[in-house]
């Protein structure tokens, strides 16, 4: 899974946490990348649409 950081610092968290080799990859065999280039769209938080609402109990994709 891809994201894109806007808070400062927070990507190295985000990838020692979830990021490729980390536990998270290996028990689940899911993972977080950074995306290090990128122009994201005008007003992209507001076109944001949640994935899956009932599947994941404990992930939440998007600002809410």
């Amino acid at each position: 899974m891809d994201f894109l950081s806007i808070v400062p610092n927070m990507q190295i968290d985000l990838i020692n946490l979830a990021g490729k080799g980390s536990g998270l990859n290996q028990k689940y065999k899911v993972y977080l990348d950074a995306v290090t280039v990128a122009t994201p769209p005008e007003n992209y938080e507001q076109r944001m649409v949640r994935m899956y609402p009932d599947a994941f109990v404990h992930l939440r994709l998007g600002g809410s």
